[in-house]
């Protein structure tokens, strides 16, 4: 297992995204004392693989990778982690946010993940784009301002709310800046802050109709099919708690379930189809303690450098 920088081609260009890419694969290569040329099957699930038109253009840089490789977006392999190659639906929710469903006769959906500029509802940037939108909207009607109002001018060292328009579009990544102020709302949220509260609230519940959506889709919606969440944004107990709630509201006989695996050994699960292997209750055991391992490593690595993943 490795731990490189961010793939989304989108945000941090093509040759960023390929040598974070290469420093990954390598270090990973190298700690199973292997070569590419010794790997016959690779899943690699990136962000930003939105469309064919994408996958087209990264597939020549990634053939490197093994003999076969398979090129989509990082959402496909959360899914199949998720249930073990097995129907169902799964919600991710971190920077950005997208639903992945899937049902018994192989036919597949994607609802939201259309990018911050477009619609990531019930991500961390929506989550904090809404609270400096009010922010905003409170300082326009002059209304007294709030525990989260002087939590993000601190959060961004500024003493008016009008010195806001500067700080927050004079950063380097705006968007990742903004998403990073999720876990300050869901703070200010556990401190009493209703606006707050509001905000979150309504994230879980938009998270939640995209569910429905898929569902609708899918032809599962009001059966017994499980859902799953996967992502930091549902580490929020208030999120969690309005995305239950509206499932349960709207689409009773959901299942809520925890993924089997982790996305990264859902890109395992994927790369040994592709590559004909026999799946058998063994292998999925296996791929259950390397998931825990994962999520123990990743663990570690976020307390040392104070980042987190999802």
């Amino acid at each position: 297992m490795s731990v490189a920088g961010p793939s989304g081609y989108h945000n941090v260009g093509v040759s960023t995204a390929i040598s974070n890419l290469r420093t990954g694969v390598n270090a990973a290569l190298s700690e199973a004392h292997l070569s590419s040329n010794e790997v016959s099957g690779a899943f690699l699930g990136l962000s930003c693989v939105d469309s064919r038109r994408d996958a087209s253009e990264l597939r020549s840089k990634v053939v490197w990778v093994a003999r076969e490789v398979m090129l989509e977006d990082d959402s496909t392999a959360a899914l199949a982690g998720a249930f073990a190659g097995g129907p169902g639906i799964v919600a991710l929710s971190g920077t950005g946010s997208v639903v992945r469903g899937i049902n018994e006769r192989n036919q597949k959906v994607r609802v939201g993940g259309w990018g911050y500029l477009i619609g990531d509802d019930g991500s961390a940037f929506d989550i904090g784009r809404q609270a400096l939108a009010r922010i905003a909207s409170a300082t326009d009607s002059a209304t007294d301002d709030t525990l989260l109002s002087r939590a993000l001018l601190n959060d961004y060292g500024v003493h008016e709310p009008e010195e806001l328009v500067r700080a927050v579009n004079m950063q380097e990544d705006p968007a990742s800046r903004i998403a990073s102020l999720a876990p300050l709302v869901s703070q200010t949220a556990s401190d009493g802050d209703a606006v707050s509260l509001e905000i979150l609230e309504e994230a879980g519940t938009k998270l939640a109709r995209l569910v429905i959506t898929a569902a609708r889709r899918l032809k599962m919606y009001g059966k017994p099919y499980e859902v799953s969440r996967v992502g930091s944004v549902f580490e929020s107990r208030f999120v969690s708690s309005a995305f239950d709630k509206e499932l349960g509201t709207k689409w009773s006989s959901s299942i809520a379930t925890t993924p089997v695996l982790r996305p990264s050994m859902g890109a395992v699960l994927l790369a040994m189809r592709a590559d004909r292997a026999s799946f058998s209750p063994g292998l999925l055991a296996s791929l259950k303690e390397a998931s825990k391992e994962v999520s123990k490593r990743l663990g570690c690595e976020a307390l040392r450098s104070g980042t987190r993943h999802t």
